[in-house]
């Protein structure tokens, strides 16, 4: 965040039902994530299969899904540099 120009005292950090919530000092503008994990059985090999996904909400009302961390990443980036800048 300091590479942004923002003070890490303006955000609090809050784990709620599993996810993580990035917050500023309006409580309007957050950037939360959830890791989920999925495990089925595949039909025709029979074999486990293990996944797992990012589910990512921007600013309250905005829901994504990512596949990887450096997605979670490049979003919350672009989350800090545009959505806060303006803000605080």
């Amino acid at each position: 965040m300091t590479t942004y120009g923002l003070d890490q005292k303006e955000f609090s950090y809050i784990k709620r039902k599993g996810r993580i919530f990035i917050q500023s000092t309006n409580p309007e503008i957050q950037f939360g994530y959830l890791r989920k994990k999925i495990t089925h059985l595949n039909p025709f090999t029979k074999q486990w299969e293990y996944g797992s996904f990012y589910k990512l909400q921007i600013n309250a009302n905005h829901e994504i899904e990512v596949n990887d961390w450096s997605q979670v990443k490049n979003h919350f980036e672009q989350w800090l540099s545009s959505s806060l800048k303006g803000h605080l």
